[in-house]
């Protein structure tokens, strides 16, 4: 709730101070020389260049804010700023969400490490079958009077492993259907 607050504030402190210093500024930028060009990047994408003015730099606010979540409406020569609606949630709301996502995150890491357990499964497959087929073509080689090599231990380790992959792909494809779900739950 406290995270909620702060960011209101914040968001209340921006749009005010914001407000005062466009007005400010803008009647002393005229005639300024641009300084220099920055891009402007939120979350990593490229928004719009800002420019240098006196040491200061200017964002475009509709790019910046829009590109940030935030809805821009320009009125009677004023530039508002409203909030997306994650932040007007609840704090019931937001623990929700944050423990639907947590349950998603954890199912997602279940399926990479049951991927790995599968990966390793298949090898010993691999082993396993290479071993039996080493032992039957002894055996069939080898004379009456040669001993016979046993292909039960190997054979149990290539079932085992069968087993294992079944139901490890089981889990996976239940993990993945409960994702699904709850990822419904969230709108995605």
């Amino acid at each position: 709730m406290k995270k909620l607050v702060y960011s209101l504030v914040a968001s209340i402190v921006l749009v005010g101070s914001l407000t005062a210093v466009v007005s400010a500024a803008t009647s002393s930028l005229i005639g300024k020389k641009v300084q220099g060009v920055i891009a402007v990047t939120v979350n990593g994408k490229a928004v719009k260049d800002a420019v240098v003015i006196d040491g200061t730099t200017y964002a475009p606010v509709r790019s910046f804010s829009e590109a940030s979540g935030y809805t821009v409406k320009v009125e009677k020569g004023e530039v508002q700023l409203t909030m997306p609606e994650t932040i007007n949630r609840t704090e019931e709301e937001v623990v929700k969400e944050l423990k639907v996502k947590d349950q998603i995150n954890t199912l997602r890491n279940n399926i990479v490490f049951w991927q790995a357990t599968i990966d390793g499964n298949k090898e010993t497959i691999k082993q396993a079958e290479s071993a039996i087929e080493r032992a039957e073509a002894w055996n069939k080689e080898a004379g009456e009077d040669v001993i016979k090599m046993d292909t039960s231990g190997a054979e149990e380790k290539l079932k085992k492993a069968q087993d294992e992959i079944a139901d490890i792909q089981a889990k996976i494809t239940a993990a993945e259907a409960e994702i699904a779900k709850l990822e419904a739950q969230l709108g995605k």
